[in-house]
């Protein structure tokens, strides 16, 4: 039960103690206010006159109390039928032994008796009376269902043990403090005229000091310590300064002022040490239990977040990097969204297209693309979203000022890790000049590949009026040299008989036939 479920409890003795003159004509006892509490707490009041034996409930008493088909009456006779036989001898001893001793209080627990085999527990508080004689003349009290506080109790130590294994067992750094004595402190300074608590620490740094060590920091658990590289509990709770740095005083400073200003629950990231010194970057999320209350219970999860500042500051770089590469390229460079626009093109892809980046974030790539390009443009474009692989294309833009340009296109998909689209990025070099170059190199070639046959034709001529020559020249020759042996025959014949017609020893007669 809470504290101020038993303030207003005694309330309620007090109230029953101012109808004494009341209740004897009534027959059940107002309570007005706390009728709605009695019945939530499973209690119910009660006013005894002794010397008219005559008992006064509140409404509602057997179903408040859970006591089915019966009635407690309003007598002793009647109430005592249905206390348990083993308890009604104590429930009188109790009695008679505060009026032998002109006690003031009684209280006991006791059995209400429902059948043969189902009894249930209750409990009585009650407050005695007495005349001048010092003869009790009144009781008056609190009856309430035990068996209710049992299971109330027993809930409550589930809770307390779901939560304990919840807490020891979560894999988040939790934090178990008690808030109470800063919270006082604090208020404290608010009734001393303190509203600027960011410029009252500001002016006196010490102060903050001061409401660290109003903290108690009462439980951790086993993530904490693994994230503190603490052995055990003891170790950590006996060294938290050394977790403390002086950005770990800046947390903890915007945070006193937060719960200040009446904030209970805030979400902020700073840095902590470990035991050995390693500094680790944190989350920390805090939530407040009642706050201002008299016990303030602070729940504060210090989540581990250094791998993820590092990605960030390595992501952050990165993002620079390719955004300078991106600006700085000479190649035209353009981001294209799911949904086929322009997300950002650098200066040198608004060169090509000659228009700004406002006016081309307007548009979609297939804008810019000549007509008689579009079908394969698209085809190669859908395809590598399908296969998530890049393409490279050879294609002909249209200038927002109507010139045709040529672009060597390589298109790269981006996909996050579950693999949904995210971006393309296309880079596209400007070919124009190159493509000028090879068209006039075929135009050269088809001029170069005429002059090619015609110069081939005259030398198919002339090879054959050198074969025509060489053939003439042969037959010539081959004349003269028949000519020759012809003549050349006769004549040494000739010249070999001359020369026998000079020989002096020739007869007349061989000289003639010679």
């Amino acid at each position: 039960m809470s504290q101020s479920q038993q303030q207003k409890i005694e309330d309620i003795f007090s109230n029953l103690e101012q109808l004494q003159g009341e209740v004897s004509t009534n027959l059940h006892v107002p309570l007005g206010k706390f009728d709605d509490l009695l019945a939530n707490e499973s209690m119910a009041a009660f006013v005894w006159l002794l010397q008219e034996n005559k008992i006064i409930w509140t409404k509602d008493v057997e179903k408040t109390l859970g006591l089915p088909n019966i009635s407690l009456g309003n007598s002793k006779k009647e109430l005592f039928r249905y206390i348990h036989p083993d308890d009604l001898s104590v429930f009188t001893l109790k009695i008679t032994e505060s009026i032998d001793t002109a006690s003031k209080y009684c209280s006991c627990d006791l059995r209400i008796q429902i059948d043969s085999n189902t009894s249930i527990p209750i409990g009585i508080s009650a407050q005695l009376e007495y005349n001048n004689d010092g003869s009790p003349y009144q009781m008056y009290g609190i009856i309430k269902d035990k068996n209710s506080q049992m299971k109330k109790e027993e809930n409550l130590y589930l809770n307390e043990l779901r939560y304990r294994n919840m807490f020891e067992n979560s894999p988040v750094p939790l934090w178990e403090e008690d808030f109470s004595e800063l919270f006082e402190y604090l208020e404290e300074l608010k009734q001393k005229g303190i509203e600027d608590f960011e410029a009252y620490f500001e002016k006196y740094p010490g102060e903050l000091t001061l409401c660290s060590q109003k903290v108690q920091v009462t439980d951790v658990n086993e993530a904490t310590l693994q994230l503190f590289h603490a052995n055990n509990k003891d170790e950590l709770l006996g060294s938290l300064d050394k977790i403390l740095s002086k950005k770990t005083y800046e947390l903890f400073k915007y945070e006193v002022i937060a719960l200040a200003n009446g904030i209970s629950e805030l979400e902020i990231d700073g840095e902590i040490k470990t035991l050995d010194g390693l500094p680790k970057q944190i989350s920390l999320k805090l939530v407040v239990d009642a706050p201002q209350k008299e016990s303030s219970k602070v729940m504060l999860a210090t989540i581990d977040i250094t791998d993820k500042v590092r990605a960030d500051i390595a992501l952050a770089e990165s993002e620079e990097k390719f955004r300078t590469s991106f600006e700085a390229s000479d190649v035209g460079m353009a981001i294209v969204g799911d949904n086929e626009m322009f997300k950002s093109v650098n200066l040198a892809f608004c060169r090509m297209m000659e228009s700004d980046s406002k006016t081309l974030q307007s548009k979609s790539y297939l804008n810019v693309t000549h007509p008689l390009d579009l079908e394969i443009s698209k085809s190669c474009y859908q395809k590598c979203l399908k296969n998530k692989k890049p393409f490279s294309l050879e294609k002909r833009y249209l200038t927002t000022k109507g010139k045709i340009k040529w672009g060597l296109t390589s298109v790269s998909p981006i996909f996050s890790r579950s693999g949904d689209f995210l971006y393309s990025v296309v880079h596209v070099q400007d070919i124009t000049n190159r493509k000028k170059s090879e068209e006039d190199l075929i135009v050269s070639s088809k001029e170069c590949e005429s002059l090619n046959k015609e110069y081939k034709a005259k030398n198919e001529e002339l090879l054959k009026a050198i074969q025509l020559a060489e053939t003439s020249d042969r037959l010539k020759s081959e004349f003269l040299q028949n000519l020759s042996h012809e003549i050349r025959t006769p004549m040494n014949a000739i010249i070999g008989f001359s020369d026998f017609l000079d020989l002096e020893s020739l007869s007349p007669s061989k000289r003639s036939q010679y």
